[in-house]
């Protein structure tokens, strides 16, 4: 599930959140990330799981970005939050020129859980190439989710997922 595209003003807000520290219009993109979810969402997840943000980022950021679209998503459907374990090493670069960086994503960035169990839906804020949410989707399915489903945001370019 996607909200919007990665254009115009939306593309303008996430990046004046990442480069500039600008959050102010992030609580309502959250809301119309939320409301997209709780209008489209074919089955009610168990859980909400972001995809976690390389620490040195969230860190001189101030702020997860996935994990606050995340969490107003989860409070709308009324379910909790998971947060991701990151091990050393973070998340690949999303300005990697291919999807190559992405599907090495190790299972690590999310729950360490021995039974998940449901279904979970992982939440994050740009689509790219689509592979950190497939890698993402396999290492929760591992943990035993019962099914995973993404939403995104925005989405950049045309993928298969969204």
């Amino acid at each position: 599930m996607v909200a919007f595209r990665y254009v115009g003003v939306v593309a303008a807000a996430v990046v004046a959140a990442k480069a500039r520290g600008a959050h102010a219009a992030w609580p309502e993109l959250a809301e119309h990330l939320a409301a997209a979810v709780v209008a489209r969402a074919a089955a009610r997840p168990d859980v909400v799981v972001p995809v976690p943000a390389a620490p040195d980022r969230a860190r001189d950021r101030d702020v997860d970005h996935a994990d606050l679209l995340a969490g107003v998503v989860a409070r709308r459907l009324s379910v909790p939050k998971l947060t991701p374990l990151v091990a050393a090493g973070g998340r690949p670069d999303p300005a990697a020129p291919s999807g190559a960086a992405r599907r090495r994503l190790p299972a690590r960035a999310l729950p360490a859980v021995g039974s998940l169990g449901g279904r979970v839906l992982v939440v994050d804020d740009v689509l790219t190439t689509g592979a950190t949410a497939r890698t993402a989707a396999a290492a929760l399915r591992g943990a035993g989710a019962d099914g995973v489903d993404l939403a995104v945001l925005a989405r950049a370019g045309h993928h298969p997922l969204g």
